[in-house]
């Protein structure tokens, strides 16, 4: 018999990992995990200019916080090259300072992004988030759900940008775009 329940576990184990999606067996918990790799993202600095184009790594993850609603974390990861014109910190405090950035500087980026999702519907378990069909958080939640039209919350989130001797650049949402530290900047 502990044979037959270990094989079952060890399946369902496995079901879970092609699938993307892990959960508690028992109680209100549901985790789902979902990775897609985007390319080409345009990257906005204080000023509301384009300063970078990114290549990353998403991570989207559900977890249920109470019968129906969800925290919904998206982790973005990877490489980005700059594009000439002013700095991503230019407009930190509220006027552009005249720093700017030449373009092919490159280096990696880190990002997280929290907000709540109410709903009352049940989560998909099994998205089916294969080969980025779910790299957004707005596909990843239609997948989840069979809808993206769900109560949310604003985005929550916090970065860094480094280059090593061209700076480096922390971004977040607490008063957007003037609590933003420090700055990518030079040819």
């Amino acid at each position: 018999m502990k044979r037959v329940i270990a094989a079952m576990v060890a399946a369902l184990l496995m079901v879970g990992l092609v699938a993307g999606a892990t959960f508690a067996a028992s109680g209100p918990k549901v985790s789902i995990t979902a990775t897609g790799t985007v390319t080409g993202v345009d990257d906005i600095g204080t000023c509301g200019q384009v300063w970078a184009t990114d290549s990353l790594t998403k991570t989207l993850h559900l977890t249920r916080l109470t019968a129906t609603t969800y925290n919904l974390e998206v982790k973005e990861d990877g490489p980005f090259t700059t594009i000439a014109g002013s700095s991503p910190g230019a407009c930190e405090s509220g006027a552009n300072n005249g720093n700017t950035v030449a373009a092919g500087i490159t280096g990696k980026d880190h990002q997280e992004f929290n907000q709540t999702v109410t709903t009352p519907l049940t989560p998909n378990l099994d998205p089916k988030c294969a080969h980025n069909a779910c790299a957004g958080a707005d596909a990843f939640l239609a997948a989840v759900f069979g809808t993206a039209d769900l109560t949310r919350t604003a985005w929550v989130f916090t970065g860094h940008y480094t280059t090593g001797s061209n700076g480096t650049w922390f971004d977040t949402s607490v008063n957007w775009p003037r609590n933003d530290r420090g700055d990518i900047t030079g040819s």
